[in-house]
């Protein structure tokens, strides 16, 4: 080899080192990128080492499990370094996450057919369509299983596959239907019972028309299925999310395969679903129920568990809902574990599961915990400067204080407070006038009218809507008729009808028209109904 051909070989495995690290970087901050990891494999792969190949899709299953691709590219990697054991290893493992899965099994029956004994790879295929041959796609499983006994020359047991394929809907049920018929005429002397070929022609005859009564009763259910089959577009997992559409057809699909109420295929279609919406949690949810309907608590335990130990354990709403599913069966330490999990590692703050926490602990009587919950999620609102987030907070530690603990003065304390960091927050201001017309507080509720009209963090509309709710509750409580002319003058001067007051406003105020005159002293609305 030439210095120079030496020289362009350093530098291209240079250039491959420095583009691995720069994915491996990207990883670093967002380790669930699945485009930067297949990006990654590729230039791993260019170095053409089996062990370093090997090493990054280990790295990528730990990831991303429900990907069989790279399970296969795993096998073969093992298969390249001769380490036959590991290849079955790899196999096996990655059938336990995905069960279901027809290209997985596919090759694992190719690969064992290529090297075991015949009869280990026949009982490999015949647990292979036990797990996965009612799929609707498993036709390729099924033709290499075919093929394999044809192979053989085991007629037998080839006419026992095709039997089996005359009871269940496939894509290609009429092919089988025609190719069973043509194999009866090939190689019926074979296969059928008789002694005579009066026996044969009668042996025959029941055969057949074993076959199309079978055939006939598959097709009606394969017409029930075809049209929702037909609408999926995606099978195996990717994490980009599906349209509106394809949600509609699974759900559909789902409810009908329930409807029908046979247990395998309703488990074979959500394992489908599962993979191929694996970050759509109501898909999970709805297999746990239904399994936990059918087969009891544990199953569907299971259920909840393997998604969140493996596939979904960077998304926090699985978690959530199996706290929830663990509280309603009275394992309530678990339901903590859970809900503390997503809100201080796997999604921090998520308030979804810090209520959820709250709730529990409410229903469990354990008060004092209620109220450090709340004032922690306050403390890490405020912090992160989330005034939403604040006055979302409030109003249900404030209806906490209102509605359970019966201590009215405590939740206007709340409310408040929250108002002081959340000024902005057009929901707090109303809640506070509630509480306080609870209270029977009236200056009270004066100043928080007051407070909203002349803030300077509400937007305008909100400021108009708060004219309306003070100037109604001026009319209706204040005796001091100079008071109220004066609210009125000052809605006037502050908020001239033509302006400020919105198509919205006008309507939600009962305004029908609003035009400029020399005699309107006041808006219409209000000078029908000033007191003289």
């Amino acid at each position: 080899m030439s210095i120079f051909s030496l020289d362009f070989a350093q530098s291209l495995e240079t250039q491959e080192k420095q583009s691995e690290s720069k994915l491996r970087q990207s990883l670093v901050y967002k380790p669930d990128d699945f485009e930067v990891w297949l990006e990654l494999i590729k230039e791993v792969e260019k170095y053409s080492s089996p062990e370093k190949n090997k090493s990054i899709y280990q790295e990528f299953l730990e990831e991303f499990p429900q990907y069989y691709p790279v399970w296969r590219k795993l096998a073969e990697a093992y298969n390249a370094l001769e380490d036959y054991e590991m290849v079955a290893c790899t196999y096996e493992e990655g059938l336990k996450y995905l069960p279901v899965s027809v290209d997985l099994w596919l090759h694992y029956c190719i690969w064992k057919a290529s090297r075991g004994p015949q009869e280990e790879a026949r009982s490999l295929y015949q647990k292979a369509v036990a797990a996965c041959g009612k799929v609707y796609n498993s036709s390729v499983l099924w033709d290499k299983y075919l093929d394999f006994e044809k192979s053989l020359k085991n007629y037998q047991n080839m006419e026992m596959v095709f039997s089996a394929l005359m009871t269940f809907p496939t894509n290609k049920l009429y092919e089988y239907y025609t190719r069973f018929k043509n194999f009866l005429d090939q190689f019926g002397r074979e296969i059928l019972d008789y002694q005579t070929p009066e026996e044969y022609d009668q042996a025959r005859k029941l055969k057949l028309e074993e076959i199309i009564s079978n055939y006939e009763k598959a097709v009606i259910e394969n017409n029930k299925r075809k049209p929702f089959e037909q609408s999926i577009k995606r099978s195996n997992f990717n994490p980009k999310p599906v349209d509106q559409e394809q949600l509609v057809n699974w759900r559909k699909y789902c409810e009908f395969e329930e409807n029908e109420g046979e247990d395998l295929r309703i488990k074979l279609l959500y394992e489908r679903c599962i993979v191929a919406l694996c970050y759509y949690d109501e898909f999970w949810i709805r297999y746990a129920r239904y399994l936990e309907k059918t087969q009891g608590v544990e199953t569907a335990r299971e259920v909840y568990q393997r998604g969140n130990k493996h596939f979904l354990f960077r998304k926090p709403y699985l978690f959530v809902s199996q706290g929830y599913f663990e509280e309603l069966h009275g394992n309530t330490e678990e339901a903590k574990k859970l809900y503390k999990h997503v809100y201080e590692k796997v999604a921090p703050g998520l308030l979804n599961a810090v209520l959820k926490h709250i709730n529990l602990e409410r229903r469990n009587s354990n008060f004092t915990e209620v109220e450090n919950l709340y004032q922690k999620a306050l403390e890490v609102a405020e912090n992160e400067g989330k005034p939403e987030t604040i006055a979302l907070i409030a109003s249900h530690y404030g209806r906490f204080y209102q509605n359970i603990m019966k201590n009215p003065n405590k939740a206007i304390e709340v409310f408040e407070s929250a108002l002081e960091k959340a000024p902005g927050e057009k929901s707090l201001y109303l809640i506070l006038v509630n509480a306080y017309k609870n209270s029977d507080r009236t200056q009270e509720i004066t100043n928080v009218y007051e407070k909203a009209i002349w803030s300077t963090e509400l937007p305008q509309r909100a400021k108009v809507e708060f004219w309306v709710g003070y100037i109604d509750f001026v009319r209706s409580t204040c005796e001091d008729k100079e008071k109220l002319r004066e609210a009125e003058e000052n809605f006037r001067l502050n908020f001239h009808h033509e302006d400020l007051l919105i198509e919205e406003f006008k309507k939600a105020s009962g305004i029908k028209r609003m035009q400029r005159s020399a005699s309107y002293e006041y808006p219409e609305p209000i000078k029908q109904q000033q007191l003289i």
